[in-house]
């Protein structure tokens, strides 16, 4: 497995409001219609743009494909999400991903591996969001490597968390999800029944 600390892919994506919004209609927004705080995530021309929407702006599974890495072998443990600054509802960003950690797991036949992103609008200075991903990485063990830390990453937050919020996700979501690009295997009930997988 050709991957270890340091492997970096940096990138540029452009994007307009209304890949912000069908991206907050894929995380349940939407479900009510009439609440202010649902609208503000869709209203045109310049919606608001959901933190995790930062997700999404990173190369995600492309940093393993660069690397020869199948990305069906490929599943999201975690993420963790830090805002500095909100991003606007159309913007060309620039991303960088970096591999931090290794963790081969020979029992289990997979490999975790440690993803930092960082992202920032193309003619800003600033960094606009810091994210965190574990992938698991099936089938496939790499070779034991150190951790390197970068000046670019955070640390895992103690306690509680200050706030949680509960979304309902629509029954469309799945759907949602395939028009957004999403490649991995997923069912909506009331399709499957004449259609079978999406």
């Amino acid at each position: 497995m050709r991957l270890h600390p340091g492997v970096m892919v940096e990138a540029q994506k452009s994007y307009t409001a209304r890949d912000v919004q069908i991206h907050a209609l894929g995380c349940g927004i939407g479900m009510r219609p009439n609440d202010l705080f649902d609208l503000s995530w869709l209203t045109e021309p310049a919606p608001d743009v959901l933190p995790v929407f930062a997700l999404v702006l990173g190369a995600g599974a492309g940093l393993f494909t660069s690397q020869g890495i199948p990305w069906e072998k490929l599943v999201v443990l975690s993420h963790s999400v830090e805002v500095l600054r909100s991003l606007p509802p159309a913007a060309t960003v620039s991303s960088r991903d970096e591999v931090v950690l290794v963790e081969p797991k020979p029992k289990s036949n997979a490999t975790i591996v440690t993803v930092r992103t960082s992202i920032r609008e193309t003619d800003a200075e600033n960094i606009s969001s810091r994210i965190e991903t574990k992938w698991l990485v099936r089938d496939m063990v790499a070779e034991a490597t150190a951790g390197i830390e970068t000046n670019e990453g955070q640390s895992t937050p103690n306690g509680s968390p200050f706030l949680n919020i509960d979304v309902k996700t629509s029954p469309q979501s799945a759907l949602i999800f395939r028009l957004l690009g999403g490649r991995s295997a997923c069912s909506l009930r009331s399709f499957n029944r004449s259609k079978g997988w999406v």
